[in-house]
């Protein structure tokens, strides 16, 4: 297994995180553009907690993304108790960023190398959080922690608050106050999550997702990335230590622009399941029977539009608007899942080696697991 070799490989030369899990060094990768003051936040969250663990070297390499707002003359004034380099990437895109920073690093690698967004606060204690659970688990090498929505100071609408909106719309997740494994599928949000250095010499980076025939998938990068690690054999844990916010920016607590977010998400879905069907259940229908997977698709766009007639039919008012735009946005988050099966199946249709390696796979998979 990938996961055991690279342990043994560590374990050989000394390293650490082999047997123990403890680690030593931290370096922070922030791909930004056009963010200064956001990412002066970060820079100011993570040097003060660093501070609060003077037995843990920590670094951040920040990537400036082809940005024209003196993003690098910021970070060579700044000065904390962080060693802070900075790297450049005139290709747009968080993608081309974080394999620069990544190509960067090299064989020179720290024992554990985070990924955060330029808009993410990290907790007091999150430096000391990262460290802890990658102790408890010696034998995962992808991690996450909690994460919450920071609102800006301008006025939301309260339908934004809905229990179920914060995940998929805002990139947040709070999966309790123990250490849980990350399941066959699973993946960190893309703003906060770190690796064992060990993870590099899979060779694996960020992809580059089809966008010129799946139009804009900005969210397919950063799980796409921590798949292709599941499917080499690598395990992912979430704790509780870490903790950050993720501060909405203003000007996107608005109906349109959340709107346009259930759309890419929607967009996003049969791509990533049609690439890594071994990991996620009834994927193997999108390989196997595109029509059938189509059909489920169809029947939650129905259940969601059946909704939002029920909610309009409510007669308060107040009770009536949260859950009719969260139904709203549900509804076109599984509407460009349709269209985009659509396109994925002809994808298959076109490249009839590639659905045979699909089938391979999970039958592979199927095997093993009887």
């Amino acid at each position: 297994m990938v996961s055991e070799n690279l342990r043994k490989q560590e374990v050989a030369q000394g390293g650490a995180g082999g047997a123990s899990g403890a680690i030593r060094d931290l370096v922070v990768v922030i791909c930004t553009r056009n963010r200064r003051e956001s990412l002066r936040v970060v820079l100011e969250s993570v040097d003060a907690s660093a501070r609060r663990a003077p037995e843990l070297r920590v670094g951040v390499w920040v990537v400036d993304n082809n940005g024209n707002d003196g993003t690098p003359e910021m970070l060579a004034s700044f000065q904390g108790a962080i060693q802070v380099r900075t790297l450049t990437e005139q290709r747009p895109g968080k993608a081309y960023g974080l394999n620069t920073a990544l190509e960067a690093m090299g064989t020179s690698r720290a024992d554990v190398v985070a990924f955060l967004d330029d808009d993410i606060t990290v907790a007091p204690d999150w430096v000391q959080g990262v460290a802890e659970i990658c102790r408890r688990h010696p034998e995962c090498d992808i991690f996450t922690g909690n994460s919450h929505v920071v609102w800006p100071q301008e006025e939301v609408p309260e339908w934004m608050k809905a229990p179920r909106m914060p995940g998929w719309a805002f990139s947040v997740a709070d999966r309790g106050a123990q250490d849980r494994a990350l399941g066959p599928g699973e993946w960190a949000t893309g703003g906060h999550f770190w690796l064992r250095g060990r993870v590099l010499a899979t060779g694996i980076r960020f992809g580059l997702p089809l966008s010129e025939e799946f139009g804009p998938t900005g969210y397919v990068s950063d799980p796409d990335f921590q798949l292709q690690l599941q499917a080499v054999g690598l395990r992912g844990m979430s704790g509780p230590d870490a903790r950050v916010g993720h501060r909405i920016q203003a000007g996107l607590t608005d109906y349109h622009s959340l709107r346009r977010r259930a759309a890419v998400v929607g967009r996003s879905v049969p791509y990533i399941r049609s690439t890594y069907p071994t990991l996620f259940r009834r994927a193997w229908l999108l390989a196997r029977f595109p029509r059938l997977y189509r059909i489920a698709h169809l029947g939650r766009l129905g259940v969601a539009g059946l909704r939002c007639v029920a909610i309009c039919l409510v007669p308060v008012a107040g009770l009536r608007r949260p859950w009719l735009l969260e139904g709203v946005m549900q509804w076109h988050n599984n509407l460009e899942a349709v269209r985009h099966t659509a396109r994925i199946q002809r994808r298959l249709r076109d490249n009839a080696e590639k659905v045979d390696g699909l089938r391979s796979r999970w039958r592979a998979t199927r095997s093993g697991q009887a």
